[in-house]
């Protein structure tokens, strides 16, 4: 009898823990799916939208380090800074091995123009081994140091985002748009054509390209490189400005 009792509390002690178990999947599920969502308004331009579902998973899993990651982000986009450092530095107290927390926290720092924070969040991202975007805190170490007036570090952090991932454009256009600005238009014109050898359909970066002979007063080859982007893009606000450089050459 004593042995039967035991057996019965043990199937509804097992019966209660799954069932709780059960709870917690589901709560994780919907949790996971608000996340997503918020995510998904936040790449839209709709960090407002963003907010609203994120607060709802807030609601249902308080401790979870992903949502705040992304509410960090969310409120960075407000231009809430202070509350985006809040909830960056609660998503890396919940999870100490977060590199991307740290290049978010560190991409809000930069907002803010806080040099030297915004670096050590990013090397710190940087070293975790598990990290999988080495090349974005390069590009965002690299912003900091041209903050900083560092010229040689910045184009340094700009290429080895380009080692990492030789087609992020924006580190190119960097690079050559430091060497313009100290007077190497040489070596702008070098990188940019490395830029175009990435991305040959960019047009972007074939108008710089003219803009930069240009510049070197390459007027022969400034003017190809307006009428290609005329001819590949004819209705943007790229082929406009090229027209309006062909007609000043």
């Amino acid at each position: 009898m004593f042995n039967k009792k035991i057996a019965i509390v043990l199937i509804l002690f097992l019966a209660g823990c799954a069932a709780s178990h059960q709870k917690q999947i589901k709560i994780n599920k919907q949790t996971d799916a608000l996340i997503k969502l918020g995510e998904s308004y936040l790449a839209k331009g709709r960090p407002t939208a963003a907010l609203r579902e994120l607060l709802k998973a807030k609601r249902l899993d308080p401790k979870n380090p992903k949502l705040y990651n992304v509410l960090g982000l969310t409120y960075g986009d407000k231009g809430r800074f202070d509350m985006a450092e809040s909830a960056l530095k609660k998503a890396l107290k919940l999870n100490k091995s977060f590199p991307d927390a740290n290049n978010n926290l560190g991409t809000i720092y930069l907002r803010q123009k806080k040099w030297d924070l915004a670096l050590e969040q990013f090397n710190i991202a940087l070293e975790n081994l598990l990290y999988s975007t080495p090349d974005i805190a390069h590009y965002n170490i690299g912003e900091a140091f041209l903050g900083k007036g560092m010229h040689d570090k910045a184009i340094e952090n700009f290429q080895l985002a380009i080692d990492f991932n030789p087609s992020l454009l924006m580190a190119y256009i960097k690079i050559a748009k430091i060497y313009t600005s100290i007077g190497r238009p040489d070596k702008a014109s070098a990188v940019l054509i490395l830029a175009e050898d990435s991305a040959p359909d960019n047009y972007g970066i074939i108008l710089l390209k003219g803009r930069n002979y240009q510049a070197m007063g390459m007027v022969k080859k400034a003017k190809h490189e307006f009428l290609k982007v005329i001819k590949m893009a004819p209705d943007t606000k790229e082929a406009r400005e090229a027209k309006k450089l062909l007609l000043s050459l």
